[in-house]
């Protein structure tokens, strides 16, 4: 018992500095473009007809209906520590209901934040130069705070118009961290967060907006037995259920002649995945051992705090280093 209190508080204060928003990708956009602008798959697939998300959803809802009732039994049975989706909170089809009324019910349905843009935009990418008479303010994209020092630059989209595949896909693969997760805990200061029943939030301050989206783009699934045993909070991370969520949203989009927002949701999906590969999204102290965690979090707790503020400090930094290196890497090439 003592060792499981002795790792708990140290996998506390770990968890708390890795949700830290300003250490995940700075540029997802710019990770995916580089990384598909030579797939022939996405390069070469044909441009695709922009529309709004109302219109696929008004269009597919039955479709979507049932989708996500699927995604629904699947959670229930695969991921480990799953909070059942409230019944109330089912997709349900309404005729009578306006295109505001069905966003809302199909993000109480997904559980994310219903106030979400989905604005129709483009991110300026190599190839893909922002146009300056359609340019779109981040707020008109996102519900969070730009940003300091932000390269982003987006381009209004108009329903209708053609755009290249690889612009749909690498644009969206951005916008999970522009307000899909916010607020969506029993303890965030949202009407929506005590509805969706995730439980309180596992891990940092649900006072700050940007640290509620954290356990969607962690995913600690590979820690030693001691620490689920002693934090199971570390535990409480849903990536893969927005994976699997936003997968099948695409596959359907695809094959109902929806090609954008197949790309789209594709993109949004792609996000998740990217943020497991952060290797400081996957593991609460990558390269430390567990033996040296419950060391330093023993000495701490008899009053020698030393080792342990500095191992929390140089797993910070050396996160925060390494984002930097990632960004200045894909903004000079």
């Amino acid at each position: 018992m003592r060792r499981a209190r002795t790792i708990l508080g140290l996998a506390a204060a770990l968890a708390v500095a890795a949700s830290t928003p300003a250490w995940s990708w700075s540029n997802h956009a710019l990770l995916t473009y580089w990384t598909f602008k030579n797939t022939p798959e996405v390069a070469e697939a044909p441009d695709v007809v922009v529309e709004s998300f109302d219109d696929f959803l008004r269009a597919q809802e039955k479709d979507v209906a049932n989708l996500l009732d699927g995604v629904e039994s699947w959670a229930r049975t695969t991921i480990p520590k799953y909070p059942v989706r409230p019944d109330e909170l089912a997709y349900r089809i309404d005729p009578a209901r306006d295109a505001a009324g069905r966003r809302r019910a199909f993000a109480e349905a997904m559980r994310i934040a219903p106030d979400v843009r989905l604005a129709l935009f483009a991110q300026a990418l190599p190839g893909f130069p922002a146009d300056p008479a359609r340019a779109l303010r981040f707020s008109e994209v996102s519900t969070l705070r730009e940003p300091a020092f932000s390269m982003m630059r987006f381009t209004r989209l108009e329903p209708g118009e053609k755009v290249p595949a690889a612009l749909a896909l690498a644009s969206s693969s951005d916008e999970p961290d522009f307000g899909v997760d916010i607020n969506c805990w029993d303890d965030s200061p949202s009407e929506w967060g005590k509805r969706y029943k995730f439980g309180k939030l596992p891990f940092g301050n649900p006072a700050l907006d940007f640290a509620t989206q954290a356990p969607f783009h962690m995913g600690f699934y590979h820690q030693s037995w001691i620490i689920y045993r002693a934090a199971p909070f570390v535990a409480r991370t849903y990536p893969m259920l927005r994976v699997h969520q936003f997968v099948a949203l695409a596959r359907l989009a695809f094959r109902t002649n929806h090609a954008y927002w197949g790309w789209r949701f594709a993109g949004m999906a792609m996000h998740y995945v990217q943020d497991l590969a952060q290797p400081y999204h996957a593991s609460i102290l990558p390269g430390v051992s567990t033996l040296r965690m419950i060391a330093a979090n023993t000495a701490a707790m008899v009053g020698w705090k030393g080792p342990k503020d500095a191992m929390v400090v140089l797993a910070s930094n050396r996160h925060l280093a390494f984002e930097r290196y990632e960004a200045l890497l894909i903004h000079r090439d």
